[in-house]
């Protein structure tokens, strides 16, 4: 049996709503675990009856990385561009002066899968780790590698221990299609003077009928490399917190999310308003629904886009 969507998954969101970033990956992996294991019964009539019966992996990486580029360098181009000076050919001097504040971002993919003696592999594991450079800051790009540098840290601890789970788990056949898989992308979002924003897409499959993709924002400031909180960017956070969710409501009744949605979803758009479930991109401050949270595994993830115009109380500095 598959996982399915009930009120009893969304309180599981909720009860983890205010723990850090971190222990929510370690829930969503027990979680997944325990979905391979013993699977759920639905009780939720409301909700589509059919879920999928085959894995999704492929399906949701093509989905997650349809807004990233192929280029392993981004840069923003506004950044780097100023008001002419009324000669074509200007001085070094002026030339790096033009660059200070711009953002590139690269990325490494770093994999290390688990294989028995025998060649069989036993768990898939793979990290993209992202550098970011910030011209003529260096305090700040040393900060927002570091924030990095930790997250990588706090991975490889953690694949090795789903390895340890994967071989206290019996007798492996079949070969690899039996092996766990333990995976993170990122994909920039938005990088200007004032923000750096990406998504981090936690994908983990512990042998159920599909993997489970969970999906964070991270967002710095461009200025000081600090990681952004809602209380950062916002002149008034429980404000902000309203007028967002009345967006959100109106973008549910809308062609686009109305037939994917559970039809209580109502009840727990307040689960997806949370500090690491959030993102800036060139459009506004997008919000993520993960799966499960407001309707069934088949109806995916959601993400709720508020335009920069519609949002009164972010503070102007982070305005596009």
């Amino acid at each position: 049996m598959g996982i399915c969507y009930n009120e009893s998954m969304a309180t599981f969101w909720q009860q983890i709503g205010g723990v850090t970033v971190k222990r929510r990956y370690a829930w969503m992996l027990t979680l997944a675990l325990m979905a391979g294991v013993m699977g759920c019964t639905r009780n939720n009539s409301e909700m589509p009856e059919n879920e999928p019966v085959v894995t999704q992996k492929e399906t949701e990486r093509q989905e997650q990385t349809e807004d990233n580029t192929d280029e392993i360098v981004s840069k923003d181009t506004e950044s780097g561009q100023t008001e002419g000076s009324g000669t074509e050919n200007r001085n070094e001097e002026s030339k790096t002066e033009d660059k200070a504040g711009e953002v590139l971002v690269s990325y490494e993919d770093k994999e290390d899968n688990r294989i028995l003696d025998d060649g069989t592999v036993i768990v898939y594991v793979s990290y993209q780790r992202p550098t970011v450079t910030v011209s003529g800051n260096e305090e700040a790009q040393e900060a927002i590698n570091q924030d990095f540098d930790s997250d990588e840290e706090d991975f490889w601890i953690r694949a090795d221990e789903v390895e340890t789970e994967r071989r206290g788990n019996g007798t492996l056949e079949g070969g690899s299609e039996w092996a766990y898989a333990y995976e993170v992308e990122y994909a920039d979002k938005r990088t200007d003077g004032r923000v750096i924003s990406f998504v981090r897409y936690n994908y983990s499959d512990f042998g159920g009928l599909h993997g489970i993709t969970y999906t964070n924002g991270v967002n710095y400031d461009a200025t000081t490399g600090t990681r952004l909180n809602l209380s950062d960017i916002t002149e008034d956070r429980e404000a902000f917190l309203a007028e967002a969710k009345e967006y959100i409501l109106m973008l549910g009744e809308s062609e686009e999310f109305k037939d994917r949605l559970s039809p209580n979803y109502a009840n727990y758009i307040d689960n997806i308003l949370q500090e690491d479930l959030w993102y800036f991109d060139e459009e506004g401050i997008t919000f993520i629904a993960n799966t499960y949270e407001l309707a069934s595994y088949a109806a995916g993830i959601f993400y709720f886009t508020i335009p920069y115009d519609k949002l009164t109380n972010i503070k102007s500095q982070y305005l596009k």
